[in-house]
């Protein structure tokens, strides 16, 4: 939420809504500034997102019908780790509330 003078980061997801911290866009210009950017931003590591996990989105659906995700297996007896990629089980639907939980 943008004001004249402040800005507030609002974001709603099944598990409820959080704030952030009301800034003063005037006295916490470059603040504001990374703020726009980043939210602007293309960019799913940028935003924050987990990009270990990718989905494949059907063109006509706009469904999700396959995906893949990255996981870092550590060898404790070599001491390595490897990124292997895993994926997902599409196979039977995914498990969807019928409602936000608390409302």
């Amino acid at each position: 939420m943008v004001t004249e003078n402040h800005v507030c980061l609002v974001h709603y997801d099944r598990s409820g809504v959080y704030f952030s911290p009301l800034i003063d866009i005037n006295k916490e210009k470059e603040t504001f500034i990374r703020l726009i950017l980043g939210v602007s931003s293309p960019d799913e590591k940028i935003l924050g997102l987990d990009t270990s996990v990718q989905w494949v989105i059907d063109d006509v659906t706009g469904r999700k019908v396959s995906g893949t995700v990255k996981v870092d297996e550590k060898d404790p007896e070599k001491g390595t780790s490897t990124v292997v990629t895993y994926d997902l089980d599409m196979e039977e639907p995914p498990l969807i509330r019928p409602r936000t939980p608390g409302a």
